[in-house]
């Protein structure tokens, strides 16, 4: 047995090197480096990829639907479908998870440079996370490794919220999966694509730059057969294009309901439902509902057929504000008793100084400040006080005058110790006084009179009296606030808008803005007077206040794009309970497609009164109520179409088969029938063939 030959064995610092090398801890460049002048038994360097920063394509991204509430099990790989247009405010709402596994190939001869790679979800992440300023925040971030952790594989999971929003700048976690971790938004109206971004550290800096993201949410095999690759899709919106609630048409039948309406082109709108309700117990109109179950609809791909909302899809985990239970992000909840000047507002949020709202202790709240806590004006402290303090040497709203605490009042100051001018009463002027011992005399409501002259006044040597106070402008008063309780200091009548709550006002804060907890009221448009007014900001005002999301005033209503409570009429802004709350089990109809304009609700009582709703949604399945009629009461009628209807003799065409009941009578009645009904049955085959084709 021979010997093998000492150069044949590598030295230790080589092997180490090679081996560094396929794991990409050193280049293979420094490995052939290292190897130069040994035997030529070594592969030559000139073989060997260089090595390179990974890009999009050497990672593999497989999303997949994950049931939270069974363990985080993979219910399935998503298709393209699904990446289409599975997530919609609903889903987003009950959080169904997202699992993104992330894989960096192994590929034969290819070598990648270590490096720090970092991965995050959401939109528009390179822009973000340079400049986080707008709409566009820090994109959510799982992790940062180095080049070779990744051919191991990563799982990734996440709540839809992150493909829209990025993360709250006061949020203490970047990290989707730590509960701490605040998005900046909500599942409120948005619609995009989203998904994985992952950027590596070319250039040794802390954080990624803009330009060292190498994938942009659009990188995964889910979509990889189809014509444009695509990240995750997201629809919060519901459709935009549907009928006018005033199109709608609402006819009583023989225990039915016949509803016809008209649009003229359906745009983004896919279908609608009918929603029946017993109006007098609120119940479900149908013993049962053609919608399927939540275990069916739960993961079904979304195709345009039926609409979706939480408190369908996830009932009992989405906290409803208003309904006396604190849950989730709520702060409080004290049900009926929440109010905007209480302790815990209509949003569920405990009452701080900055959220807009007047509450006990405050004297002003113009809402929050750009740097956190309350916004502070001329005339509203960050503290939510008011700025008009009589002695604190400034003059405020509501003053006329200020000299200080030390001289308002005093010989030393022409102002009152109430911040009022003493010459708040004064106007006219005074007559001169003549050379001699008399004065003249003080103006019309001044404050002092004239000084005597000297001398007597035919001697070039006397003097002219001085003026009384007063001077020759007109009273520049309207009230004297000693005997006038609606008197400012400032001797003038007190408005809406000066900054002093005053009589018949419920706040002031100083300005005429209209978006912030106190807003001013024009009652000469409203023919109620020539002046304007200032009220609390409430839900209805035709504002849009602090916590209002929108604000039509009388135009809010439960099938208006506002809501009766200033919120975006979305599945998120429903009621817990009854038809409003849009629950599957008030379906009454089958999925009707996007061009229907009639229906025909039947299998109604006659003795009791209905509340019908009708509901369209998208393709992604976002409802939003079109139309809703209460008080409906079907009746029984008999006319030529039901006695069709009764004997079974209703043709396919919608008219009456009379040949079929001349057949079944032997002839010995139906020409009877013609006879006697002729004109009037032609009539009624006109009147009820209208009927039947808007069923």
């Amino acid at each position: 047995m021979r010997r093998a030959r000492q150069h044949n064995i590598l030295p230790p610092f080589l092997v180490t090197a090679a081996v560094a090398g396929l794991f990409g801890v050193v280049s293979p460049t420094a490995y052939a480096d290292a190897d130069a002048g040994s035997n030529d038994e070594l592969q030559p360097a000139s073989t060997q990829a260089p090595a390179a920063l990974p890009s999009a394509d050497n990672f593999t991204i497989r999303y997949r639907l994950i049931d939270k509430d069974d363990g985080n099990r993979q219910v399935r790989q998503m298709d393209a479908q699904d990446m289409r247009q599975f997530l919609n405010q609903a889903r987003c709402a009950c959080e169904e998870n997202i699992e993104a596994e992330i894989l960096l190939q192994k590929n034969t001869g290819e070598a990648y440079d270590n490096v720090q790679i970092a991965s995050y979800v959401g939109t528009m992440c390179a822009n973000a996370e340079v400049n986080p300023i707008g709409q566009f925040r820090e994109c959510a971030k799982f992790n940062t490794l180095n080049t070779p952790a990744w051919q191991n594989g990563f799982f990734a999971r996440f709540a839809p919220v992150w493909l829209v929003n990025g993360v709250n700048p006061q949020s203490p976690s970047r990290n989707p999966n730590d509960a701490s971790t605040i998005p900046v938004g909500t599942c409120d109206a948005s619609e995009g694509q989203g998904g994985i971004w992952m950027c590596a550290d070319s250039n040794g800096a802390n954080a990624c730059q803009a330009e060292e993201f190498f994938i942009t949410g659009t990188t995964n095999i889910n979509t990889a057969n189809t014509d444009t690759p695509q990240g995750i899709n997201f629809d919060f919106r519901p459709p935009a294009t549907v009928p006018e609630e005033s199109s709608f048409n609402f006819e009583v039948g023989d225990g039915s309901v016949s509803i016809s309406w008209s649009l003229l082109t359906p745009g983004d709108l896919y279908g609608y439902r009918i929603l029946c309700a017993d109006a007098e117990t609120g119940a479900p109109a149908l013993e049962t509902s053609p919608v399927k179950s939540l275990e069916t609809l739960r993961f079904t791909r979304p195709d345009g057929t039926n609409y979706f909302t939480p408190g369908n899809l996830c009932p009992g985990s989405v906290p409803v504000c208003g309904d006396g239970v604190v849950a989730n992000t709520e702060e409080c909840d004290l049900g009926d008793a929440n109010d905007n000047s209480g302790e815990c507002t209509e949003r569920c949020a405990l009452a701080v100084c900055g959220d807009g709202f007047v509450q006990a202790g405050e004297a002003c709240d113009d809402g929050p400040g750009a740097e956190g806590g309350a916004l502070a004006t001329e005339t509203c402290s960050a503290s939510c006080q008011a700025i008009n303090r009589c002695g604190d040497g400034t003059v405020d709203p509501g003053e006329a005058c200020d000299d200080g605490a030390d001289l308002n009042g005093t010989d030393m100051s022409d102002c009152s110790a109430t911040c009022a001018s003493k010459l708040c009463a004064g106007g006219g002027t005074g007559t001169t006084g003549t050379g001699g011992t008399t004065g003249g005399t003080g103006g019309t409501g001044g404050m002092t009179d004239g000084t005597g002259g000297t001398g007597n006044p035919l001697d070039e040597q006397a003097t002219t009296g001085t003026t009384g106070g007063g001077t020759d402008d007109p009273p520049p008063y309207e009230c004297d606030p000693d005997s006038d309780p609606n008197c400012l200091p400032t001797c003038l009548l007190n408005v809406c808008g000066d900054g002093v709550v005053g009589e018949g006002e419920e706040c002031d804060d100083g300005n005429t803005v209209s978006t912030d907890g106190c807003i001013t009221i024009d009652l000469e448009e409203a023919n109620e007077s020539d002046q304007a007014k200032c009220v609390l900001a409430t839900c209805g005002d035709g504002f849009i206040g602090p916590g209002e999301v929108c604000d039509e005033g009388e135009e809010n209503g439960v099938t208006k794009p506002c809501t009766p409570d200033c919120r975006v009429n979305d599945a998120l802004s429903l009621p817990t309970g009854g038809i409003q709350s849009l629950d599957w089990s008030y379906v009454c109809s089958d999925h009707l497609a996007n061009t229907t304009t009639n229906y025909r609700v039947s299998g109604l009582d006659n003795s009791k009164t209905y509340d019908i709703m009708v509901v369209a949604y998208d393709l992604f399945g976002n409802p939003v109520p079109v139309a809703y009629k209460q008080g409906v009461e079907p009746r029984e009628t008999v006319d030529w179409w039901e006695l069709c209807e009764k004997d079974g003799t209703c043709g396919a065409s919608g008219f009456c088969n009379i040949s079929d009941r001349v057949e079944r009578d032997g002839g010995r009645t139906g020409l009877g029938m013609l006879g006697v009904f002729g004109l009037i049955g032609l009539l009624g085959v006109a009147t009820r063939t209208r009927r039947r084709r808007s069923a």
